[in-house]
This record gives C-alpha cells, sequence and structure tokens, in this order.
C-alpha cells in the first residue's frame, strides 16, 4: 500500500476508503458545496447532464454560490452567467 500524502488523506476519508490514488475517480461527502459566477453555467450543466433535471442537491443550505467576478454590465456573457446562477 502506497503512502498518501495529507490530500489523499482528507478524499480517502471522504469517499470512505481506505486508499485513493491520483486519477481515481471518487464520491465525496462534503460540508459544503460552492460555485462562483465563471464556473457556474458549466458546472450547472454537467450537474443536468450527470444526474438529470429532477436532481437537486442534497442540503441548499450548504450549497454556496458566490457572484465575485461579474457584475451587471453590459457584457452579455457576464449576465447570462449571473441569470443562470
Amino acid at each position: 500500500m502506497k503512502a498518501m500524502n495529507i490530500a489523499e488523506k482528507i478524499l480517502a476519508r471522504s469517499a470512505g476508503k481506505t486508499q485513493v490514488s491520483p486519477g481515481e475517480l471518487i464520491w465525496c461527502k462534503v460540508d459544503r458545496l460552492m460555485t462562483h459566477d465563471p464556473c457556474s453555467p458549466g458546472v450547472i450543466g454537467i450537474f443536468d447532464r450527470e444526474f438529470g433535471p429532477e436532481a437537486k442537491i442534497w442540503d441548499l443550505d450548504r450549497y454556496i454560490l458566490i457572484a465575485d467576478h461579474f457584475v451587471y454590465t453590459t457584457d452579455t456573457q457576464a449576465n447570462n452567467n449571473l441569470e443562470k446562477m
């Protein structure tokens, strides 16, 4: 068994596993789910594609959306990102 670094140890514990390796796909229990404006549209699209349009976030009190890069301006893409959030 290979020695794990601190990040691997945290991820393994969260996934309920004794060992994880780089490149391995795992499911983890997280304390908070966070996304921000540049990433939200892509993340929301992947979530919908992978889990279906009826899927829900497990606990809305633990979900944080941060709009810290864009403001409403004449930039249509920035405004679309904020609207999607």
